[in-house]
């Protein structure tokens, strides 16, 4: 993605943009795979997106979904709603909704307020899981203003995800987080790239936290690339010939 192609991510036009990517992902049976990977009880999300994967997770158990991006929320709960089903916004006056209802809560994971991390815990979630994470371009540059682009969108992840480990760790009810990326691998490697994830995340992400990954709980699937219109990937910095499009979940239990 060209620094021109990142700055065209905007806060208004993001759930759009990514919407082409998120239906690629539903009608692949993506999202389906990466709920796949942990058990049922309720989720904790962190971004909505335009609200696919928001509906899949809701369809298995209670959920509470975070977006720092009011727009995706705005999204998320018009694609809910139209299939019927019941959103809630929490705030400090009526922190936590009904159970079946899915519950959003706008807020910064790097910054927290009381009120929110309360809901959090109110809400007891078993599952904490952050898929394809990205943001618009204000928001990255805004947290990394010194890094080049590209820097900046892969620290930034980094930066979300040992700040989201923390306070799953601090959450008593949490059995398990979960991340998911997009990257290039070659395939017939996988089993070396599994441990490489597993020792890359407990060294780096999950370190000072409750959680471990292993070699079982690193899963690939090769993704077949349809759209991709949002430029937002994570792309493996030693690409070959060889390698496929792959998505990989890493689950630390």
């Amino acid at each position: 993605m060209s620094d021109l192609e990142f700055q065209r991510l905007t806060k208004e036009n993001y759930p759009t943009i990514w919407g082409s990517d998120a239906k690629t992902f539903e009608s692949n049976g993506d999202y389906k795979w990466m709920a796949q990977q942990f058990e049922h009880g309720p989720v904790l999300e962190i971004g909505c997106g335009n609200g696919l994967s928001t509906r899949l997770l809701a369809q298995r158990a209670p959920l509470m979904s975070i977006d720092h991006n009011k727009k995706c929320i705005e999204a998320a709960e018009k694609l809910i709603n139209a299939d019927g089903a019941s959103t809630f916004r929490a705030s400090q006056l009526s922190p936590r909704g009904n159970l079946n209802d899915v519950t959003f809560l706008e807020g910064d994971v790097f910054n927290l307020l009381p009120w929110q991390h309360k809901a959090i815990s109110d809400f007891e979630p078993k599952w904490v899981v952050c898929w394809l994470i990205g943001s618009y371009s204000d928001a990255v540059q805004q947290h990394l203003p010194s890094l080049p682009f590209e820097e900046a969108i892969a620290q930034y992840r980094a930066n979300l995800e040992v700040a989201l480990a923390k306070i799953a760790s601090n959450l008593d009810t949490v059995q398990g987080v979960q991340f998911v990326h997009r990257l290039f691998i070659p395939w017939d490697r996988k089993d070396e790239y599994q441990n490489q994830f597993a020792t890359f995340y407990n060294q780096n992400i999950f370190i000072g936290t409750r959680f471990a990954a292993s070699k079982e709980s690193v899963i690939f699937r090769e993704w077949q690339i349809q759209n991709q219109q949002s430029g937002i990937a994570y792309r493996s910095r030693d690409s070959k010939e060889d390698s496929v499009p792959c998505l990989v979940s890493i689950l630390g239990k």
